[in-house]
């Protein structure tokens, strides 16, 4: 289990499924190493090596920072995404609100196992991890575990009561702040991106650019 999600769970809260990256993402740094290391000799300029073997070290050393330190977990009440290696993302979504999970897989994904995931909530939140391994067993996990939490939630709804995400029931969802522009520019960039590479449809694009533009 990550240190992160370890600190994060709340009394009651427990694991489901964690993910992990597939060996794809050692793709890219091993061509790469390949390339700049047989250019130089290819090249007749050995002396190119000392500005090139410090560039493929320090990819690898990225790389490998991002697979140890990068986390991805399904828990009894949220879905948590830790991401970063100077710098930290952490992304928390309630399974409550968590609408739609979408699978994407390349002809590569497909020989590696794993494949782009891609969480729509409520209103326009959204999480998008890349490059998971057995990504088809971390959507059962989580609707699995949105049966779970909305079992518990019914059984035990109460006026005061302790709702799926760990927090009391809010009285209305109406009352939240209008976004920035600068969390809609973000948000569109976003959406923009998954419509590019095949996760969203056009109209599905539309119908979520309107809800951002409208908050």
């Amino acid at each position: 289990m990550g240190t992160y999600i370890n600190n994060a769970l709340v009394e009651g809260e427990e694991i489901i499924h964690e993910a992990c990256y597939s060996k794809k993402i050692w793709l890219w740094p091993v061509i790469l190493f390949n390339i700049l290391i047989t250019l130089p000799a290819y090249l007749a300029e050995p002396p190119l090596l000392i500005l090139i073997l410090p560039i493929s070290l320090l990819l690898f050393i990225y790389t490998y920072l991002r697979v140890h330190t990068d986390e991805f977990a399904v828990t009894s009440q949220r879905l948590f995404i830790k991401t970063g290696v100077i710098s930290r993302s952490t992304t928390e979504i309630s399974l409550s609100k968590i609408e739609v999970v979408y699978v994407s897989q390349s002809i590569i994904d497909r020989a590696y196992g794993c494949g782009t995931i891609v969480c729509r909530g409520t209103g326009s939140t959204y999480a998008c991890l890349s490059n998971i391994s057995d990504p088809h067993e971390f959507r059962k996990a989580l609707q699995t575990a949105q049966e779970r939490c909305s079992r518990t939630d019914t059984s035990d709804r109460e006026p005061t009561a302790i709702a799926c995400n760990g927090s009391q029931t809010e009285k209305t969802e109406n009352a939240k702040e209008p976004l920035s522009l600068h969390d809609k520019v973000e948000k569109l960039t976003q959406l923009k991106g998954l419509l590019d590479s095949g996760i969203l449809t056009q109209e599905e694009f539309d119908r979520e650019k309107a809800k951002i533009l409208n908050q």
